[in-house]
């Protein structure tokens, strides 16, 4: 499979588990209007819905998650970025953009997919969202 290929993928897997969580028909309609273009532009809207008071130590957690030789363990990115819980970095950073996967006996947090890396680097902001 191709670059093009797995990012066709992803954008195509991003939306459908968007449009699943739709509870109602009118819920659905807005989302089928609202569906980005693009895998670029869906990671944009992620990194919008961050919550302004959580945003600095968002950007802070995925400019090392980018530039990191290594996964970070879940307690390590919970004492970092100063969120009580993994749960609580987990929902603020969404699952399109971070994942938590247990690796010899740990929890190891990292990017969702190497396309996210590609946005965060080649956005040239290291996750800074669009204003």
């Amino acid at each position: 499979m191709t670059d093009i290929d797995h990012r066709r993928f992803r954008w195509a897997d991003l939306q459908i588990q968007r449009l699943r969580r739709c509870r109602d028909a009118a819920d659905l309609h807005h989302t089928l209007s609202t569906l980005p273009k693009s895998l670029e532009e869906t990671y944009h809207q992620a990194l919008e819905t961050i919550p302004d008071v959580y945003r600095r130590r968002v950007v802070k957690l995925l400019v090392w998650l980018t530039s990191s030789f290594r996964e970070l363990t879940s307690s390590e990115v919970v004492a970092f970025v100063g969120f009580p819980t993994i749960e609580d970095v987990l929902n603020i950073c969404t699952s399109v953009l971070i994942t938590m996967v247990d690796m010899n006996d740990q929890k190891v947090i990292k990017l969702t997919h190497f396309t996210v890396k590609e946005f965060l680097r080649l956005d040239g902001r290291e996750a800074s969202p669009r204003h």
